[in-house]
């Protein structure tokens, strides 16, 4: 993120492959789940840097301190298309 801060023309491109497991498929359910929200972006960043394990429970810790309804994005996570 602080390069694309200093270079306008660097991009960033996300892409969610869910490939270390269980915790991985949890972790791409919620940050597509965030889309639903328009937070996706703040979302994902938030959980890349996080630290803690990759638990249902910090996934939550992490929408809400990102400002998601977490009702409304657990809801999200559990839908079927993802």
């Amino acid at each position: 993120m602080e390069l694309q801060k200093q270079d306008p023309r660097i991009r960033v491109v996300y892409k969610d492959f869910p490939i270390l497991g269980e915790p991985s498929v949890l972790a791409a359910k919620a940050t597509f789940a965030s889309q639903a929200q328009g937070k996706h972006q703040t979302f994902d960043e938030a959980l890349l840097t996080s630290h803690g394990g990759m638990t249902k429970e910090e996934i939550l810790k992490i929408a809400v301190s990102v400002g998601l309804n977490t009702k409304r994005f657990e809801a999200e996570m559990a839908n079927p298309k993802w």
